[in-house]
């Protein structure tokens, strides 16, 4: 039983691993890197080695350690020029088991993956232009060219705005010996019909009386909110509220007083 939750969790962190990585507002071959490193399926030379490609998965960057994914794009000492800033200075602190590993702790601590997704591209592209004598950029100037990447990305797309939830209105009670008649109206297009309501609460908040009454006519929104504000005041007198406040439950005044 526990050996299958253990396989259920898994592949729950899997999954969310895989739509972090490709929800990212990064162009599709940032994203494809992250998801193939995170499959140990880029042909490093560990890779290359347990398949009999290649003799020896020395990375040439160290001339000491296996290029294994973790250790190419991220481990090796070589790459400290490009990781030692304060947005990873957990590098030498956490220790991973893999690069799947780094990136689900990355995602479940908060840290943003759409600058490390260029960062880890450049670190692979120079990596193989080097294995293929191409031109390409020196390990210490990586870092200035991610940002580079990262800031046309960004002037191109810029990453959106976080969505705030709007604060509700809070409900103000009205003053002692005072009223407050709330209401509302609703169209539906539908049935073409109309409602409206009504709610009456004292100073202290306790309620005093509700009305809601269909309206057998699809009004325009402002005539159903006229109507509902006339039948408010037509509901308090009913009931012998004689000093009320009366205001829509949108409404951002204090509405007007009945005497």
């Amino acid at each position: 039983m526990e050996t299958g939750a253990e396989e259920g969790s898994q592949s729950n962190l899997d999954k969310q691993i895989w739509k972090s990585i490709w929800s990212l507002d990064v162009p599709n071959k940032y994203k494809n890197l992250l998801w193939r490193a995170c499959r140990e399926s880029l042909p490093t030379k560990s890779n290359l080695t347990r398949k009999a490609i290649i003799p020896t998965p020395t990375y040439d960057r160290c001339a000491s350690m296996a290029e294994d994914t973790l250790h190419s794009l991220w481990g090796c000492s070589g790459l400290n020029v490009v990781w030692d800033d304060d947005r990873r200075s957990f590098r030498l602190r956490e220790v991973f088991a893999d690069f799947k590993h780094l990136c689900g702790w990355l995602m479940e601590n908060g840290k943003p993956l759409e600058l490390f997704a260029v960062q880890v591209w450049c670190i692979w592209h120079q990596r193989n232009q080097s294995r293929l004598q191409h031109p390409c950029c020196l390990t210490k100037d990586l870092k200035q060219a991610a940002h580079e990447r990262w800031d046309e990305i960004r002037s191109v797309n810029p990453l959106p705005n976080p969505i705030r939830p709007q604060p509700k209105p809070k409900w103000k009670a009205p003053p002692l010996n005072k009223y407050k008649i709330k209401y509302d109206g609703a169209i539906s297009n539908a049935d073409y019909k109309a409602g409206i309501g009504m709610v009456v609460r004292d100073c202290n908040g306790e309620v005093m009386a509700s009305l809601i009454q269909q309206l057998e006519q699809a009004y325009q929104p402002v005539e159903v909110e006229a109507i509902a504000a006339c039948k408010a005041v037509e509901f308090g007198s009913e009931i012998g509220v004689d000093c009320a406040i009366v205001e829509g439950f949108r409404s951002d005044s204090e509405g007007f007083e009945e005497h």
